[in-house]
Formats: structure tokens, sequence, C-alpha cells
């Protein structure tokens, strides 16, 4: 539990400064670009994570499940040497391939092929995060956390000032914003090849290769499946509503998305985590998986309440009154990204059988539905529709890997404590769209209600005290 709780804590600090360096930008992308500007922006930005899913080829998963298989240094050489050529070789063939359709892409988005410069650098950007996403999981399945935390925010950093410069000196819009983080990309790519050289060697495995294709195709198709549910409703807004409505349910989704701070922090660290205690058998693990679901819900509802509760100030200080009406969509995001975050964990079943087929049929369901939702309810409800859509659709993806690990690796999940912490969330985030801006000291007894109702229902018990106890002795015992 020690060695999930480090990881925990590395993976999302560093991914807590790209996130708050999304917050701390968005006051200045938000009012220099305007709504269609951001609109835009979010666009290309969806499109990056999609073409990053399949530029990875999926194989980031497959390297995190060969990696503990591998024991001696040797093996460790080579499975990831033939990685890395695996990874490089299938992201360039495919910037090839996709250059001389930029202007189709730009007419088709835009309506002009003048903006095919824009489509030009997001492909620049998703092949430097699909390369970047390779180094960092070789970095996070050998534990090597100080790297991984120092060149993640030196990258964050060189992209926030590159996109910043480009917007602010040079006038180049949105050009500006893609250009820095395709920049910057590439430097810390580069960097992280340098720090792992000792297990880089001139091998290539074709039969590691297809080992981690094997694993890894089936996942590309999941993670494409996963964009569907959490970017696609950002195009179709465009399609279906305007540039104008993908901007202002950029905002929601971005305060929203502060849950992603901890979720994609959790995911890798229980990635490893989780499937190294199964190998090794460790003593209580199923027990401890239960407890990492509870505590998840909690933690993520939480998280899901206060930005809730904060959200109409939220929404005027990071991105002004010309996006007041974003706040509205904050809660159904929220609600569904506490929902989401359950996912891996209690299907940790699938990832021990390797069944990794199932995770894509369970994604494309989702992805299916939450787009036909979207078809229908955006004409009704515009951007609403796409935040209601979200909700369900992570609703059924959770629900379904959750029927299928147990079947295929049951394990006991603390149901009370569970369904208690659930009703709670919803109960309370709900109700937190119809508190009255600008009440801070009722909003602050809101959330106090909330974390004392947990204990009062049994949700939470006595051993969370004792570990809350524990820890304040702990703080106060250090000089």
């Amino acid at each position: 539990m020690r060695s999930l709780v480090r990881a925990f804590v590395t993976f999302g600090t560093a991914d807590a400064v790209g996130r708050l360096s999304v917050l701390l930008t968005l006051p200045i992308y938000a009012r220099v670009l305007g709504p269609d500007g951001l609109g835009k922006l979010a666009y290309l930005s969806t499109a990056v994570q999609l073409l990053t899913g399949l530029l990875s080829l999926g194989i980031e998963q497959a390297y995190a499940r060969c990696h503990p298989a591998a024991r001696s240094e040797d093996e460790r050489r080579r499975l990831t040497s033939t990685y890395f050529v695996l990874a490089g070789a299938w992201a360039a063939v495919c910037l090839v391939v996709a250059l001389p359709f930029t202007e189709r892409l730009a007419v088709a988005s835009f309506g002009t092929s003048a903006e095919a410069v824009l489509w030009l650098i997001a492909l620049g950007c998703a092949a430097t995060a699909a390369l970047n996403g390779a180094g960092a999981q070789v970095l996070r399945s050998e534990a090597r956390l100080r790297p991984y935390f120092l060149l993640s925010v030196s990258g964050t950093a060189l992209a926030v000032a590159l996109g910043l410069a480009g917007v602010l000196w040079w006038n180049l819009g949105v050009a500006g914003v893609l250009g820095g983080l395709a920049i910057a990309g590439a430097v810390v790519f580069f960097a992280r090849l340098w720090h792992l050289r000792p297990l880089l060697c001139p091998v290539f495995e074709t039969a590691r290769a297809r080992e981690l294709l094997a694993i890894g195709i089936p996942t590309i198709s999941a993670l494409t499946a996963y964009w569907g549910f959490n970017a696609a409703d950002r195009v179709l807004l465009g399609w279906f509503g305007s540039f104008e409505a993908v901007g202002q349910y950029n905002v929601a989704a971005t305060l929203a998305g502060t849950l992603l701070l901890a979720i994609n922090a959790l995911w890798p660290a229980w990635q490893v985590y989780a499937l190294k205690a199964w190998e090794d058998g460790e003593p209580g693990h199923r027990a401890t998986y239960a407890r990492v679901a509870t505590y998840t819900l909690a933690g993520l509802g939480a998280i899901a309440l206060v930005v809730t509760t904060w959200g109409p100030e939220l929404v005027a200080l990071f991105a002004g009154a010309a996006f007041a009406g974003a706040a509205a969509a904050i809660a159904p995001i929220a609600l569904g990204l506490a929902v989401y975050g359950l996912s891996p964990i209690l299907g940790i079943g699938i990832s021990i059988k390797r069944r990794f087929g199932l995770f894509m049929a369970t994604a494309w369901a989702a992805a299916a539905i939450n787009a036909a939702l979207n078809v229908i309810l955006i004409p009704r409800m515009g951007m609403m529709g796409s935040a209601w859509a979200a909700l369900i659709s992570y609703g059924v993806l959770t629900g379904a890997n959750l029927v299928i690990g147990q079947l295929l690796w049951p394990f006991a999940l603390e149901r009370y404590r569970l369904a208690a912490t659930a009703v709670l969330i919803v109960a309370f985030v709900t109700g937190a769209t119809f508190l009255p801006t600008n009440a801070a000291i009722l909003k602050c007894g809101y959330v106090a209600a909330f974390v004392a109702l947990l204990f009062a229902s049994r949700a939470f018990d006595a051993r969370e005290l004792r570990a809350l106890r524990a820890a304040w002795a702990a703080m106060r015992a250090k000089p």
C-alpha cells in the first residue's frame, strides 16, 4: 500500500502541475482567443488526444504488463529497446501518411484550407505526445519516480512558456499554443531518451514486438473508444452546435477535469501496484483492492463536490463573464468523472486475466452510447446534452467493467461503504447546484457537512479515524 501511495503522490504532483498550468493559462487564453478561438483550440486538442492514442499503438499498457516478467537487466534492455523502436517507427509512418491530408482536414473542420497549418501542428503535437508517453511509461515501470517528476514538470513549464509567447508576443493565436506544445514535447522526449540510455541497445526482437502488439492492439481500440466519450463531445458540439458552445463546454470540462489530477495519478500507480501485488501473491491484496475502491470514490466525490459548489465563482475567476453559462455543466461532468475513476479498479480482473479485448468491448459500447446521446441531446439541450451524455456513458463503462471484472476474478467489495458514499456524493453534488453564488461561509459549511455525514453514516469508520490520528501524530512529531 505504501508503494501505491508513493507512486500516487509522485504521479499526482506531476500531473497536477500540468492541470494547474491549464487552469492558470485559461484566463489568458479565454480573454485573448474569445469563446470561438478557445473552441477551436479545444477542438484541435481533442483531435490531438485521439491521434496520440492511435500513434501510441496501445503499447504503453502492453509494456507495463510485460515489464514485471522481465526479471534480469538484459531482459529489460531488450524489451525497452524493442518497445522504443516499435513506437518510433509507427509514429513516423503515420505522420508521413497523414501530412498530405492536412488541407482536407482543415476544410472539413473549419470550412477553409487556410487553417491547414493548425492541423499540421496538431500532428506534430500528437507524435511528440505519443513518444513522450512511451518514455514516461518506462520510467513508471522502472519506478524512477524522481526523473519522471522532473521531466514532466520541466516539459509543462516549457510548453506554457512557449504557448504564452506564441499568443501574447508573436500573436499566433491557436497556432502559438499548439506550437509550444509540439516543441516542448520534442525537447522532453529527447531528454527522456538521454536519461534512459542505459536501458537502450541496438536490438529489435520480433517475438517481443509481437507480444507487445498482441496486448497493445486491443488496447488501442479501447483507447480510441475512451477518446470517444472523454473528448468527442467537443467535436460533436462543433458539428451540431457552434465553436462558441465548444468554448463554453471546454471551460466546464476543464474545471470539472480537476478530478483528472487524481485519476491520472491513480491509474498508472494502481496499474503498477495491483499487477505486482497479484504476481507476488502479496498477503491481503484483495482486501486492499476493495479499500482502494472505497477511498477512490470518496476522494473523487469530494473533489466533484468542491468544484460544483464553487463552480460559478471558478468560472468567473478563470474565464470571465463571457463564459458564465459554463457553470451549469460542471456537476454532471464531475459526477461522471468520479464514476469513471473507479473503472480500472473495479475491472482489475480483466487485467489480471489478460482479457484486454474486453476493455475494448466495454469502451466501445460506452462510446457508442455517448455518441448517440450527443447527437440526440445537443440539438435540444446544447452543451448540457453533452454533459449528461458524458455522465451516462461513464456510468455504463464502469458498470460493465465491474460486472466483467468480478466474473473473471472476483474480490469482495466494501458494498455498504461504497453504496453509502455514492448516495451522499450524488445528493450533495446535486444540491450544490442550488446554492447561491458568493456565499463562502454557507458553501464551506455545506462541504463540511458532507465530510461529517461520511462518518455519521459509517461510510467511513474507526479505521479511517485511527489513520487520521496516526498521520496527525506523525506530522506533529516532525521537527
